[in-house]
């Protein structure tokens, strides 16, 4: 199994080769220099100034899923940390369902479909600095089947016209409208 470190180099060049009209290939190259500068156990430590989520496009008829952070205050993709021993998927699998309560099919793979970063200014009340996320956004298939459990936090049903400027052209992969 190839550690952290590895993975994101892997999947950096994914996206690169990919190369989805909305993904900015400079920040692609800054972020994979600021991985190579680290180390892979740092790349794990919440305490650093560099942090590793996922997060989860989920669409189904024309309306994706987003959540109120509770912090930011501002409507965001499903997204956590990257856990120790997870992959990039995994995370974003179980950030979706935990602050969702929706469990996805775990037989239909994600798809990588972007990597960003952004700033989290500090927060005292959990007692963390102003540091960076570097996001590994995942696309999944919704299905019938899916289970629901209690959500974590608050959850909106968006259309694209609702949903976040950032997040608009992920919507181009919701199979509902693409039939």
């Amino acid at each position: 199994m190839m550690n952290i470190k590895e993975a994101a180099k892997v999947a950096i060049e994914q996206v690169k080769e990919q190369a989805y009209p909305w993904v900015d290939q400079a920040k692609l190259m800054a972020m994979a220099e600021q991985i190579e500068q680290l180390s892979a156990e740092s790349l794990i430590d919440r305490s650093t100034k560099l942090h590793f989520t996922a997060s989860a496009f989920v669409c189904q008829h024309g309306r994706a899923f987003f959540i109120e952070h509770p912090y930011l205050h501002r409507l965001l993709l499903p997204a956590g940390h990257v856990e120790v021993g997870e992959t990039f998927e995994e995370a974003a699998r179980r950030e979706f369902h935990e602050e969702t309560g929706y469990r996805l099919n775990p037989s239909i793979p994600g798809q990588l479909i972007d990597i960003n970063q952004h700033t989290i200014p500090a927060n005292p009340a959990k007692a963390e600095g102003d540091h960076h996320h570097i996001d590994f956004r995942f696309l999944f298939s919704w299905n019938d089947e899916t289970s629901k459990d209690s959500a974590e936090l608050v959850v909106h049903r968006l259309t694209v016209e609702q949903a976040p400027e950032e997040f608009r052209p992920y919507y181009r992969f919701d199979q509902y409208d693409a039939k």
